[in-house]
């Protein structure tokens, strides 16, 4: 699944609770790697329903000469909230529920792994240097752990991605079977 939002363009892929029970607690963990299997850097997944980890308030800027003060809405960052975007519980009867995965930007050789940690980076975008997949073949091994009666469990499931070239829709993200 692909989201433009102007020049950049998130991808996201699908989970789908297809047993009887409720699967509490689900995080996702993103391990990007090369074909040979070296391991080019992990990250937490961000699930689409969760909030994204900013507090927007009102901040004055100016004092007027009337005695009124003008002021602006600002988003500030707040890491307390990223751990609330990380979790979700999925039920069998439920809809898909959705992750980022990668964020590619118009023009741009590059894709980058997407996670609510990347917010924190000023300035960046989600251009988060460490996180960054040139073009070529990459490999995503996304694990996901999660609660279901007393024990916890795991699931892994291996996606290609080819980053093709520099416009939004220069990524294709599909299936390893194994």
């Amino acid at each position: 699944m692909k989201q433009k939002s102007g020049r950049r363009a998130y991808y996201h892929l699908r989970v789908k609770n297809s047993g009887r029970s409720p699967a509490f607690n689900c995080r996702i963990r993103i391990n990007f790697h090369d074909l040979g299997g070296t391991e080019k850097f992990g990250i937490s997944g961000k699930w689409d329903r969760g909030s994204q980890p900013f507090v927007y308030q009102r901040v004055p800027v100016k004092w007027c000469k009337d005695g009124t003060i003008k002021s602006e809405n600002t988003e500030t960052p707040n890491d307390f909230l990223i751990p609330i975007s990380e979790s979700i519980d999925l039920y069998p009867s439920d809809d898909p529920e959705s992750f980022g995965l990668i964020v590619k930007y118009n023009d741009d050789p590059d894709c980058y792994g997407f996670s609510a940690w990347g917010y924190l980076r000023f300035g960046l975008g989600h251009r988060i240097p460490e996180w960054r997949l040139p073009q070529g073949e990459h490999f995503a091994k996304v694990t996901l752990t999660y609660s279901s009666g007393s024990t916890g469990r795991k699931f892994s499931k291996e996606f290609k991605v080819d980053n093709l070239g520099r416009e939004l829709d220069s990524v294709e993200i599909s299936d390893v079977k194994k």
